[in-house]
């Protein structure tokens, strides 16, 4: 189960990230305004299905329209199933279902998409692409590239060990430990 959740908690930090940058991108709706009238403007810019939503794979065309991504992101092979090349675009389809697939019981669960289909396990078993490190290690990758634009673009600073209550070192241990099959 450690698996699902370390994909739900990578689809999710991927998720905020991609809204970060967005966020950015719509400052001068807000940043000069008192903070509880800039408040319910982000809150409204969120929540706008236009601008972000929870739709993983639009944001992202989003930050490719922005040149923040590379432009044939999602058409990259990310993983190899059967011998068939699982590209970017599916890995970010099998995050979006880690979102669900953690949290609520689903009739169509993702891995029955990717049945074995050679050997004695023909049609017995299937890959299990949310408990695979193929999407946490892609949302690690892309958000990190995403990070490193916002600091560039916005000229912000986000000092690697904020992301703890500690030292650089706490980090360095969440990393080793959270996404240890990533790195």
């Amino acid at each position: 189960m450690v698996q699902e959740y370390s994909t739900f908690f990578c689809q999710q930090g991927l998720e905020k990230t991609c809204k970060a940058y967005l966020l950015g991108c719509e400052a001068q709706a807000y940043e000069s305004k008192p903070d509880k009238t800039a408040q319910k403007i982000i809150d409204s810019l969120v929540k706008d299905k236009k601008i972000m939503g929870h739709n993983l794979e639009e944001m992202i065309k989003k930050l490719i329209s922005k040149n923040v991504l590379e432009k044939d992101i999602l058409l990259k092979i990310s993983s190899v199933h059967e011998g068939r090349g699982v590209t970017s675009q599916e890995i970010i389809l099998i995050l979006d279902k880690a979102y669900l697939e953690a949290r609520y019981p689903v009739p169509y669960p993702v891995h029955e998409g990717y049945p074995i289909v050679k050997g004695k396990l023909k049609g017995k078993m299937w890959w299990g692409p949310i408990r695979s490190s193929d999407p946490r290690r892609f949302a690690f990758d892309i958000g990190y590239q995403i990070i490193i634009k916002i600091e560039k673009d916005f000229g912000v600073s986000i000092p690697r060990n904020s992301f703890s209550s500690g030292s650089g070192k706490d980090w360095e241990r969440f990393v080793t430990f959270f996404l240890s099959d990533i790195k």
